[in-house]
């Protein structure tokens, strides 16, 4: 946990825009993986990664626009889950940028 912190601390935007690439990526997994079978009754395709990564990234900035959106159970549990790591990754972003920007006594 020490050397985690030290790396973020060191390295704060690149462990920001590494959380946020990997996290994206790992949810939009989620999303076609839960939402793959019910694509033909639901009438959104999330065969295609590059959607289920388009949804993910419009959920994570609670933008929600409508155009797709999760029909399962799991799906929707998903969703929620971006959403909470939405609020929490912005508020770490908004945390660095303060750090980042502050002055210091030097």
């Amino acid at each position: 946990m020490f050397a985690l912190k030290a790396v973020v601390k060191q390295h704060p935007s690149e462990v920001l825009v590494g959380s946020l690439f990997c996290s994206i990526l790992l949810f939009a997994y989620m999303l076609r993986i839960f939402e793959m079978p019910l694509s033909d009754a639901s009438g959104h395709n999330y065969d295609e990664m590059f959607k289920c990564v388009w949804n993910t990234i419009i959920t994570l900035n609670s933008v929600g626009y409508g155009d797709m959106y999760p029909k399962s159970n799991m799906g929707r549990f998903v969703a929620c889950l971006i959403c909470f790591w939405g609020f929490i990754s912005s508020a770490y972003y908004v945390v660095t940028i303060f750090n980042v920007l502050a002055f210091e006594d030097n």
